[in-house]
């Protein structure tokens, strides 16, 4: 399942923090346009991107397999 949250920027980095409790494979926080690659989605990862600019980013979602 996907959730688009790019209208919810105030929930995305608390959003963010609580992926990081999950596994890859169950939940994922993407961003369209994320280390140059514009036209797709790449996977945030807490450890990696926490100091990311949120405000720079006009597409984010958020990714359930259960």
């Amino acid at each position: 399942m996907k959730i688009n949250i790019y209208k919810y920027k105030n929930v995305i980095k608390p959003l963010f923090w609580l992926t990081s409790f999950f596994n890859d494979n169950k939940v994922i926080l993407v961003c369209k346009g994320y280390g140059e690659d514009w036209d797709y989605y790449t996977g945030l990862y807490w450890q990696e991107d926490k100091n990311i600019n949120f405000k720079e980013y006009d597409d984010f979602q958020l990714w359930l397999n259960f």
